[in-house]
């Protein structure tokens, strides 16, 4: 069993209690951010794109552009430590820019995408064991020298975000023998063609891949056929484009519905149930992005800039890398109406993010570091996050709740106290950092002994559950 220092301890107990002072119940559901662990890079370094490993490891894997391909061990949350680094050079020199992964496999998009005309390409590596990456593969072109903004994955194939050379299919059936398969570039006519369109963001639901084209707008592309994939659809948001320079960074599906990160004009949804008639649905604009002054508005200097977009499917609750505002929750549920339920950050601070990931309970965000445009971030690296939702009372329809835990730290047990108890029955659940239920007992007394004797030391999420609906959370350290 792994040790946390008393130092971590003490911060962590000076920390959370100042969290739970200030969280307070509300009509609406919320989330919470609690700060954990960073590591900085020096220099000019930045991170990219985090992505948590999916099987459950604690590990994290960072796209860093010029440092190449860096894993975190993750096992204690408040000191992530770099324990491999796949380097630039040997990746054929070209930078490293997303990720993507199917078990065992790591999907590593390279190529420098902000105009240093590197070849578009992908590295394949098996990482059974994360502290030892093995590349299986990889491949590039010069036929596209755009490089990569993103890579997504779906069966045998890979589908790389290839700025303005549009969408390239891979086949990766084969790990060691990558193989192109086509490309298409959406049309370049369509839009008000202010800037040049760049293929970003990228979601795959079954044979339509909606593609984020940054000025160009929200485009589907049918890919039933890989050889020969077709655009079907192309959108953009008349009523933003009378105000400002509408760009699509990047676009997560949900139903019926595209929820796309919009740079500093805020969050659009889309309705995508016909692609060849995408409709707006809504725009909520938190920064009241303008054309003045032109030529960029208020894209220089924005206190925000949503960029890449995860996905709690079991919160239902979608995280938006913010730029200056470094992360946002929003709550998706009512596509007319959707609100932001939480950030973390503070605009202005000189710390901005490029990417984000979400998995289980733990948030992954990746700082890039900037030269002051289009804001001012002078910090590149890794910044982890707790987060856990907190229900709204009245929608819970809940008189407040608070529990107590006692001691915690705990070592073998501890005592929870509520200070009431109804006719209903409670339900206690402790949640590992990755969001996994490590312990669940029923709660029928103002005061009860939990063992902990079984739990590994480390961070965990108490959830006190009632009907169904959580209503109150809390933390829990375990240690020796």
């Amino acid at each position: 069993m792994k040790t946390i220092t008393s130092l971590v301890i003490l911060f962590l107990l000076f920390f959370w209690s100042g969290v739970n002072n200030t969280c307070a119940q509300s009509a609406n559901d919320t989330v919470i951010f609690n700060t954990l662990g960073k590591f900085n890079f020096n220099f000019t370094y930045s991170g990219y794109t985090p992505l948590i490993d999916r099987l459950g490891r604690p590990y994290v894997y960072l796209a860093t552009k010029e440092l190449g391909l860096v894993t975190f061990d993750v096992s204690n949350t408040m000191n992530p430590v770099p324990v491999d680094s796949q380097t630039v050079v040997s990746l054929g020199n070209l930078k490293v820019t997303g990720l993507a992964q199917d078990s065992i496999y790591l999907f590593v998009s390279l190529g420098d995408f902000q105009g240093s005309g590197q070849n578009a390409g992908l590295a394949i590596f098996d990482v059974s064991n994360p502290v030892v990456p093995v590349l299986l593969d990889r491949w590039d072109t010069t036929a596209f020298n755009t490089g990569v903004a993103t890579v997504i994955q779906q069966g045998n194939y890979a589908y790389l975000g290839a700025m303005s050379a549009g969408v390239v299919i891979l086949n990766i059936a084969n790990k060691q023998d990558i193989q192109f398969v086509s490309q298409i570039i959406p049309d370049t006519t369509f839009g008000n063609q202010t800037h040049v369109y760049h293929a970003r963001g990228l979601f795959l639901n079954g044979d339509t891949l909606l593609v984020a084209n940054d000025n160009g707008g929200l485009r589907a592309i049918d890919v039933t056929t890989k050889q020969s994939p077709v655009e079907i659809g192309k959108y953009i948001n008349n009523t933003m484009s009378a105000v400002a320079d509408p760009f699509y960074n990047h676009v997560y599906r949900i139903g019926n519905y595209a929820y796309c990160a919009m740079d500093y004009c805020g969050f659009e949804v889309v309705d995508v149930a016909i692609p060849s008639l995408m409709a707006e649905v809504s725009w909520l604009d938190p920064w009241n992005c303008t054309k003045l002054p032109p030529p960029f508005g208020s894209w220089n200097g924005s206190d925000g800039h949503t960029n890449e977009i995860a996905y709690s499917s079991s919160q239902n609750v979608l995280f938006f890398s913010g730029g200056d505002s470094e992360v946002l929750a929003l709550d998706p549920s009512n596509p007319l109406q959707p609100r932001i339920m939480g950030s973390w950050g503070v605009a202005n601070d000189s710390v901005g993010t490029w990417g984000v990931d979400v998995f289980g309970n733990l948030v992954a965000l990746a700082n890039i570091r900037t030269f002051g445009f289009p804001f001012v971030s002078t910090v590149g690296g890794l910044q982890l996050l707790n987060w856990n939702l907190v229900l709204g009372v009245e929608d819970n329809d809940q008189k407040e709740m608070t529990m107590n835990i006692f001691p915690n730290p705990a070592a073998e047990k501890f005592t929870l106290e509520l200070p009431t108890i109804e006719k209903t029955d409670y339900t206690l659940e402790i949640m590992d950092i990755f969001g996994r239920m490590v312990l669940k007992e029923e709660i029928k007394s103002k005061k009860s002994e939990i063992q902990t004797n079984k739990l590994q030391n480390g961070i965990y999420l108490v959830r006190l559950i009632q009907d169904g609906k959580t209503i109150t959370t809390d933390k829990l350290i375990i240690t020796d």
